[in-house]
């Protein structure tokens, strides 16, 4: 009888840790599609950020891939060179510097 308790509740332990890890993948997921949807949306790949609500337009100067977007168009597609490129830089630095301040301090 002592057996098969020890063996239950290693087993239990066992589904306890799948749905655990089941659970962390899921949300893991979520977190990931919903960054790439927001970049992806408000970085102005789809449509200019001009056309995006002024309510949400504040919240795309905070997506790094909209100055991404910005350097690709007028660097390599436009052929602005660096010009185009170097007054894009000062953002991404800053929101850069933001997540690795956020990262050493935690």
């Amino acid at each position: 009888m002592v057996i098969t308790a020890r063996g239950r509740n290693a087993m239990d332990s066992l589904y306890a840790a799948r749905d655990f890890r089941v659970n962390v993948l899921r949300r893991i997921q979520i977190i990931q599609l919903g960054g790439f949807l927001l970049a992806f949306v408000l970085s102005g790949l789809i449509f200019p950020v001009e056309n995006i609500p002024a309510g949400l337009r504040w919240l795309s100067n905070l997506v790094q891939a909209r100055y991404y977007i910005v350097i690709v168009r007028d660097a390599l597609l436009q052929g602005a060179g660096w010009p185009a490129v170097r007054r894009q830089l000062p953002p991404i630095c800053a929101i850069g510097l933001v997540f690795y301040a956020r990262r050493v301090a935690w």
